[in-house]
């Protein structure tokens, strides 16, 4: 129904965005990138890349690449393969999505921790990977507990918070009270090998 309208040019989708981007706490570069891509979307063109956006804007790549992954982690866009997709805005401006809103906030607070403790901004490729674990039915809990074991361990490596996941699904590790329960029995298992008589040797 909203593509029918969209097709149409029934719904002023760059106008909503402008009555509404405060709301949405947009910044006013963010909405200048969101109006050029509604543009080129709507002129057919697929394949939209910090590249392409760059000729038409005064803004560098590496500027407009962090816009995008500003807009990627405010779910306002989404990467769908390798083009953009405006759908997560249509949903908002459209207030389609209200009942998602909390999920929503969720993911973008775990984007949020994983960037706190990588200090730095998750590329789109590791923001996608970790919606890939959440298809793959992690839970968040169970996402993050991977995220502190790693911080642990003092590695800051997507590859290893999932190496650490499958481990764990092996295991039947699912939340932090499994978790603890592992650890206890790993503990238990040091204790039981650990050679005491052997100390004064």
């Amino acid at each position: 129904m909203i593509k029918y309208l969209m097709d149409n040019n029934l719904i002023d989708i760059k106008g909503l965005l402008i009555l509404k981007y405060k709301k949405l706490e947009l910044k006013e570069e963010e909405v200048v990138v969101l109006l050029l891509i509604i543009s080129l979307l709507n002129q057919g063109v697929k394949t939209i890349t910090p590249q392409v956006l760059s000729e038409f804007m005064h803004f560098s790549v590496s500027k407009i690449d962090h816009l995008v992954v500003q807009l990627l982690n405010k779910k306002i866009i989404s990467l769908d393969s390798v083009f953009i997709s405006i759908d997560p805005l249509l949903d908002c401006l459209l207030d389609n999505n209200a009942s998602n809103e909390v999920s929503k906030k969720k993911e973008l607070s775990i984007i949020e921790i994983f960037e706190n403790e990588f200090a730095r901004a998750l590329s789109p490729m590791e923001m996608e990977t970790i919606n890939e674990w959440k298809q793959r039915n992690y839970s968040d809990e169970h996402i993050l507990l991977a995220l502190k074991e790693a911080t642990l361990s003092n590695v800051h490596s997507l590859r290893y918070i999932e190496k650490i996941l499958i481990d764990w699904a092996k295991h039947g590790v699912k939340t932090s009270k499994d978790h603890r329960a592992t650890k206890q029995e790993a503990e238990m298992v040091e204790l039981v090998d650990y050679k005491w008589w052997l100390e004064d040797e």
